[in-house]
């Protein structure tokens, strides 16, 4: 392989990487923004024991 044609392959990667890297962000962006909703509801489960799942719960308004 001569080396420009190493150098234009490994640019091509960079573009991929690249590319791959903004969608893989906008997700992990998406799944913080999740897990923030989801914070009340967790804190509130965590004191909560298997006989308090069993009633109907909703998680305090901050």
């Amino acid at each position: 392989m001569k080396v420009r044609e190493a150098i234009a392959i490994a640019s091509g990667i960079d573009a991929i990487y690249a590319a791959s890297l903004s969608a893989v962000q906008e997700d992990a962006d998406q799944v913080a923004a999740l897990l923030e909703d989801a914070l009340p509801f967790i804190e509130a489960a965590a004191g909560m024991t298997r006989d308090d799942f069993a009633g109907v719960y909703s998680a305090p308004v901050a």
